[in-house]
């Protein structure tokens, strides 16, 4: 696990409303950054990282799949994925004679709407979908790389197969 930066726990900051208080934009972005920053350390703290449950990795004619589950990352990210994902590992990879199975954290912008005044005419995104990447990548990621490796597979009779001696990472 990366070592705690200390100076990250003194930039704990939360908003303290009352009556009659003028709430920005600044003032929820705040209270945000203050809840995820605290769930990141919780996660961190006292459960490391690693998959937590799901995410297992299995071959089907040459195909990977992953299935839907939880992982937290080494910055305390809590990693979903959702539905199957199955991975398309192009022939070209057969150069590798291994390849990681790796899940990260994403974020992605949603839901845009125009806005007007303020500075200016412009697009701004209501919402944040956070989500998962999955992929086969040639080396296993380390600190302070965020990805978490699920599997390894190898390229046995013309086909990726997992690995079963592999063990990945739990989170406690």
């Amino acid at each position: 696990m990366p070592p705690i930066d200390i100076a990250q726990l003194l930039l704990l900051r939360r908003p303290r409303y009352f009556d009659g208080q003028l709430l920005t934009a600044a003032t929820f972005r705040l209270e945000q950054d203050y809840l995820r920053a605290t769930s990141q350390l919780h996660n961190r703290l006292l459960h490391g990282w690693g998959a937590v449950d799901g995410l297992d990795v299995r071959s089907s004619a040459g195909t990977i799949i992953v299935s839907p589950g939880v992982a937290l990352d080494p910055a305390g990210n809590t990693i979903v994925v959702r539905e199957p994902r199955q991975l398309s590992v192009p022939a070209s990879a057969t150069a590798h004679a291994s390849l990681f199975v790796v899940v990260r954290y994403d974020e992605q912008l949603s839901d845009p709407v125009i806005v007007t005044g303020h500075g200016g005419d412009g697009t701004e995104h209501q919402t944040v979908d956070e989500g998962a990447v999955v992929a086969a990548e040639p080396t296993a990621p380390r600190p302070p790389d965020l990805g978490v490796t699920l599997a390894r597979i190898i390229w046995r009779t013309r086909q990726w197969r997992v690995d079963a001696r592999f063990r990945r990472r739990r989170a406690r």
